[in-house]
């Protein structure tokens, strides 16, 4: 009964990737990384269109896949490297500049979980500590769509119980509000949401598609707004309208 005797009234689930940190600025980082263990940029080129290509047909790619692959000619030991400079490495900052005053807001709020998706567990924890986030509480996804995961979390008795994978407690909630990028990770979801458009001109296609009436189109997280009870609204200006064009 420990996990279950603090029950707060609102908690949050938070997207990482193009929520919290720019996907852009990760692979700028990843390029620059790799230059300073060493590797060419020539090499850096073929890593990426791989990329490219595997994702054109598809199978998505983790970039720390492509660093073990150069461990067959370079020993081991670069893995280990690589994942200490990328964490540590300098003049390349991949959070988005209004992520970390939100996560302050947030906090002061209530209880959160960052929510990143991916197939490599070990990249995404990578990409937590380049941001600075994996001191907060998070969990690692297999499921894009995070509206089923909040109610995959859903009890008995209508309360939610949302475990970090990390060495943080478990948040017992009765309701949950989440922030997202993609359209998809609310389908299915009735509670409050928060789809971020950070540019309506440059929508990608894994953005696209409609969301529930519940959920409000915004512009930067820099919109959003805490009451005494920590639920979030959105200020300023909001766009109507879906994501499909």
């Amino acid at each position: 009964m420990g996990e279950r005797q603090k029950v707060s009234e609102w908690a949050g689930f938070i997207d990482y990737d193009r929520t919290l940190a720019d996907t852009s600025a990760h692979v700028a980082r990843f390029r620059a990384t790799l230059l300073s263990l060493g590797v060419s940029g020539d090499e850096i080129n073929m890593m990426r269109e791989q990329q490219h290509q595997l994702e054109s047909a598809g199978v998505t790619v983790s970039l720390l896949s492509f660093v073990r692959d150069l461990a067959v000619a370079r020993g081991p030991q670069i893995v280990d490297d690589f994942s200490d400079a990328y964490a540590n490495i300098e003049g390349y900052p991949v959070n988005f500049p209004d992520a970390g005053a939100f996560l302050r807001r947030a906090q002061e709020a209530g209880p959160f979980i960052i929510g990143t998706w991916g197939i490599d567990q070990e990249w995404q924890i990578l990409k937590l500590r380049a941001s600075g986030y994996e001191s907060l509480p998070y969990q690692i996804l297999s499921d894009q769509n995070k509206a089923r995961v909040i109610a995959g979390c859903r009890q008995s008795d209508g309360t939610y119980i949302l475990r970090p994978d990390n060495e943080f407690a478990p948040v017992v909630t009765r309701n949950c509000w989440l922030v997202d990028d993609k359209a998809r990770a609310f389908d299915g979801y009735g509670g409050v949401g928060f789809l971020l458009q950070r540019n309506r001109n440059e929508v990608l296609p894994s953005q696209r598609g409609e969301v529930p009436s519940s959920v409000v189109i915004i512009e930067s997280l820099d919109s959003l707004v805490f009451n005494n009870q920590g639920v979030p609204s959105a200020r300023g200006r909001q766009l109507q309208g879906d994501f499909r064009t």
